[in-house]
């Protein structure tokens, strides 16, 4: 009885979240118009103009005082601005320069959007509005963890500026990450409240479905880039958690929506990274997870889709191996990046056959250790940033290091900076405080996964993105995390 209960709490729990409306026709609509232009365009200046009119808008709200409204536009046309060019070849034919919202610069490394953030950040400070959340404790500690590790990787980064060979270059990418990290939060903290939780998950699955659409309008107007020399799809920095509509499949309102998240796993084969490939993994886990879920649940007309779900899926999984197995071998990109994922499971078998790429993410963990037991006292706090770490058993010369993993200047003076991936990132800079940063915030957010569905976008940046210079999906996720917050304290 007791059991029966929790699983219809659990299902009515679900209809309740994922029955309303989850999207804005006017955001995706604007979001999928800049999004395809910023990934077509990003190579030629012309498009300066249509940025200028972008900042128009943003200004023009904020003058009208509709302060909410344009802090939203403001962040549609920056998480629809491209970090990379999505065709390399314009690297080697010497197109550098990236035009779009977020890119435009108004002097040397500053772009146009600083103004804009500026603008927001001076309005937030002067308001007259008490930051009320901070008496949510789990926003609260999140936020106090985050100062921590930015002022102990900031002032033990400076000492090693002054006293050591740090890098200054890489001491201030991790300075403006932390920065954007924390106005993000604080704008958002400023802005919003519990009344604004609808509009901002709508902004949230509005840019979801059109990083979907923009793929799909590039690809039919002809438009492809170019990855190691490999034929990929254009897409936005947050494609790779678009898998994570997939779940909607499940709602009944909103049942159309999954369908998205369905097209985004198929033409990923022409987008996905090893990281995107591991997000994608994870979601059809919680994927079939949920429907199981459902099947055992005691509302009829859930079992009764939740059942029909999972026969197709099979069915089709079952019917398409063969299919699924020659787009694999067709689509050289994923090809290379699936093999990559799967020999990280097997290292403990012969390390030497594993490909390049995960056995470099080995070796430099190995060498981060390596690097403690010389420094024990900096273990507890990490070595900070702009630090490096050595190769004393020259480990790295049986891999292959020139082709993109490291710069040349670390490879010349042998003090290599850069990590792959987010646990060796947070355990060089932040060292075991890092670490237990990482660890307890996942637990949270994965624990929160069951209730609330986007509560898997936090959980992946922790675990596979994290530390990585990228300002659009640090606000797509700094949003999502706080609406998590919100939903947390408004239920409570």
């Amino acid at each position: 009885m007791e059991m029966e209960k929790l699983q219809k709490k659990y299902v009515n729990t679900y209809r309740k979240k994922y029955n309303d409306k989850l999207y804005n026709y006017w955001y995706i609509l604007v979001a999928t118009f800049f999004g395809v232009l910023n990934c077509i365009f990003s190579s030629n200046s012309n498009i300066k103009y249509m940025i200028f009119f972008q900042f128009f808008i943003i200004i023009l709200l904020f003058l009208l005082k509709k302060v909410k409204k344009s802090f939203i536009y403001h962040c549609i046309f920056m998480i629809t601005s491209i970090n990379f060019h999505n065709d390399l070849k314009l690297i080697e034919e010497g197109h550098t320069i990236i035009y779009n919202y977020s890119k435009l610069k108004l002097y040397g490394n500053i772009s146009f959007s600083y103004l804009i953030i500026i603008l927001f950040f001076i309005y937030a400070i002067f308001i007259d509005r008490d930051i009320k959340f901070i008496s949510n404790k789990k926003l609260k500690k999140f936020i106090k963890m985050l100062i921590i590790l930015f002022l102990t990787s900031f002032f033990i980064g400076l000492i090693g500026i002054v006293f050591d060979s740090y890098d200054l270059g890489y001491f201030i990418q991790s300075f403006l990450y932390f920065i954007h990290i924390l106005i993000d939060l604080f704008l958002l903290m400023k802005l919003y409240d519990e009344n604004d939780i609808k509009i901002l998950k709508r902004l949230i699955y509005s840019l979801l479905i059109s990083a979907v659409l923009v793929s799909i309008i590039c690809t039919v107007i002809g438009f492809s880039g170019s990855y190691g020399g490999v034929i990929k799809l254009a897409s936005l920095d947050i494609y790779g958690y678009t898998p994570l509509l997939l779940l909607l499949l499940l709602s009944k309102n909103n049942f159309f929506v999954g369908i998205f998240g369905v097209v985004s796993i198929y033409i990923g084969k022409d987008i996905f990274n090893g990281k995107e490939i591991a997000s994608t993994v994870f979601i059809l886990l919680i994927f079939i997870y949920t429907v199981l879920r459902f099947l055992f649940s005691g509302i009829a007309w859930k079992k009764k889709r939740a059942f029909i779900i999972l026969q197709v899926f099979f069915i089709l999984l079952l019917i398409g191996k063969n299919k699924i197995m020659t787009k694999l071998e067709d689509s050289g990109l994923l090809k290379s990046k699936f093999q990559q994922f799967i020999s990280l499971f097997s290292i403990y078998k012969n390390f030497s056959k594993i490909p390049n790429s995960p056995k470099i993410r080995v070796i430099q963990l190995i060498n981060i250790f390596l690097e403690y037991l010389k420094k024990p006292y900096m273990l507890i706090f990490g070595l900070g940033n702009g630090s490096y770490y050595l190769d004393p058993y020259n480990l790295f010369a049986t891999v292959n290091i020139s082709s993109g993993a490291y710069k040349q200047s670390e490879i010349l003076t042998k003090k290599y900076i850069y990590t792959h991936d987010t646990f060796s990132t947070l355990f060089k800079q932040h060292g075991i405080y890092g670490v237990y940063f990482l660890v307890k915030w996942l637990f949270y957010f994965f624990r929160k996964i069951r209730y609330e569905k986007l509560a898997i976008i936090p959980f992946l940046w922790l675990a596979l993105v994290y530390g990585f210079n990228n300002y659009q999906v640090i606000l797509f996720v700094m949003i999502t995390s706080f609406v998590l917050f919100l939903e947390i304290k408004s239920n409570n």
